[in-house]
């Protein structure tokens, strides 16, 4: 064999080898690793894209919040106040660090304003969701919807003893001020531990059961077996005040 041959040759099998070589480098880096959400069941995982390496099965297969309806009032200053309500549907699990935005927009439908919060919601608990923040007239205002962004929601296996219990003990009372009325009572923890956050809406309506207004009082640590005395103003307006059936206040208690 001559020398010119042997080189050709063995020039051959270095480049096979080279090529097997870079063939696996290119392989490793182009074959696509499994995950969470290939839509295979792999990487340990009890179901499809569940389990094992992911999310359990039972917090995957748990349906999405539901954002409902705002309700848009109006004060004479040309504010807006929303209530708003977001859904739990699932029983047994709490859903925890809730980012929604309240999304206001113009008569055509364009987006204005956004108004962001982060919520707690028990499980197959209605949460209500009040703002008094709003920049925009009401005048300008055409619609105000709720986006929940789903992927900040953490879900915790959740069992009712845990779930506060807070009572109203006294209340609501009626003042009447110069500028506003004040609506007062008591509230009493009776649950044995501390809750982080407690909200109560008020809602108001007309002799005729339709909805004139809401307002809110909140308070942070709240000790178990306490009491505190909370006090929610509402805007002395015609529209508003003179229309008032107000034994038909009703109070929500929301706790974190």
């Amino acid at each position: 064999m001559t020398r010119g041959m042997k080189k050709f040759i063995y020039g051959i099998f270095y480049l096979a080898i080279f090529g097997l070589i870079g063939y696996g480098i290119y392989s490793k880096n182009t074959v696509v690793q499994p995950t969470c959400s290939d839509g295979i069941r792999n990487q340990n995982e009890t179901g499809v894209d569940c389990g094992g390496a992911c999310v359990s099965c039972s917090v995957k297969n748990l349906k999405e919040m539901r954002p409902g309806t705002v309700t848009i009032f109006n004060l004479e200053s040309g504010r807006a106040v929303f209530l708003g309500t977001i859904v739990n549907p699932n029983e047994g699990y709490i859903a925890r660090n809730i980012s929604y935005t309240l999304v206001v927009s113009d008569k055509t439908g364009y987006p204005v304003e956004h108004i962001s919060g982060n919520d707690t919601v028990f499980p197959l608990e209605k949460r209500y969701i009040f703002s008094a923040d709003a920049r925009t007239k009401v005048q300008n205002i055409g619609s105000v919807k709720i986006e929940i962004a789903s992927s900040s929601v953490q879900w915790e296996t959740f069992y009712d003893t845990l779930k506060p219990d807070m009572r109203i003990i006294f209340g609501p009372n009626f003042s009447d001020e110069e500028k506003t009325v004040r609506v007062s009572g008591t509230v009493r923890n009776e649950s044995s531990f501390s809750v982080n956050k407690v909200k109560i809406i008020a809602l108001f309506f007309d002799k005729y059961d339709d909805e004139l207004f809401a307002s809110q009082w909140t308070t942070a640590e709240f000790s178990g077996s306490d009491t505190k005395d909370f006090s929610i103003l509402i805007p002395k307006e015609k529209n508003i005040t003179d229309r008032i059936d107000r034994g038909k206040t009703k109070l929500l208690i929301q706790t974190e």
